[in-house]
């Protein structure tokens, strides 16, 4: 494995880590039903731990696999943010993310990662491969924060905090 892919691995493995350590002890119909109270309060839509956690890995698995790498990758966005899932099928969708990156790291130093990215978005245009690389950490740290943030809501509004 490169340096570079090295680094990468490192960072998204920790990353997930962090997930999980945030949805330990949430009974599964908390993660697939709980919303902060807030949402109901005016604060606007929000989602449950389980559509934040599939969305992250999905949406991590196909900006490595088909925007950097440019192979083929079915995704459903939109059902994303409507996934239920157990902590164990979390777990393992985040498992098989992270076995596709370690597959396939060492072609990060056969592929120009300053060509465009394979799909190119109307939010992107002038996007590279490395952008995309990039991203898929930045949108994973993203995601980490949403977590720990609806982990100490949940833990006040369930007086666990």
């Amino acid at each position: 494995m490169n340096l570079p892919g090295a680094a990468v691995y490192d960072v998204l493995e920790g990353l997930v880590i962090d997930i999980m350590k945030t949805l330990e002890g949430i009974p599964e119909d908390d993660l697939n039903h709980w919303k902060p109270a807030a949402e109901q309060q005016g604060g606007g839509e929000m989602n449950t731990f389980a559509a934040i956690a599939v969305h992250t890995a999905s949406a991590g698995r196909w900006m490595f696999t088909h925007q950097v790498l440019g192979k083929d990758v079915e995704r459903d966005r939109e059902a994303e943010f409507h996934a239920t899932s157990s902590l164990a099928e979390i777990e393992a969708g985040f498992q098989n993310w992270l076995a596709d990156v370690r597959m396939y790291l060492d072609e990060l130093d056969t592929i120009d990662l300053a060509q465009p990215a394979t799909t190119v978005r109307a939010n992107h245009p002038t996007w590279t491969r490395a952008h995309f690389l990039l991203h898929m950490l930045e949108h994973t740290g993203i995601h980490l924060g949403h977590l720990q943030i609806h982990r100490q809501l949940w833990d006040a509004e369930r007086n666990k905090g």
